[in-house]
């Protein structure tokens, strides 16, 4: 499994997103107030908008490329 804290200039607070390969698929699960948005795929790059969207659209481009970022490091 795979934890990623984001965060983002718009936001006052940062997210936490785990990210997790089962049988070639790929869940993704932001904790977002009290309920966890998740996205699935099958890739960690199609998986995490999913649990990204609750957000505008532009945050969650960002958010989506920093994780990528992290994720390559």
């Amino acid at each position: 499994m795979t934890h990623l804290r984001l965060t983002h200039p718009d936001l006052d607070f940062w997210i936490d997103v785990r990210l997790r390969e089962f049988d070639g698929r790929w869940l993704a699960v932001a904790d977002l107030a009290d309920e966890p948005e998740v996205g699935l795929g099958p890739s960690e790059e199609q998986a995490l908008p999913g649990a990204l969207e609750a957000f505008d659209p532009r945050i969650t481009d960002d958010l989506g490329q920093s994780a990528m970022l992290l994720l390559r490091h």
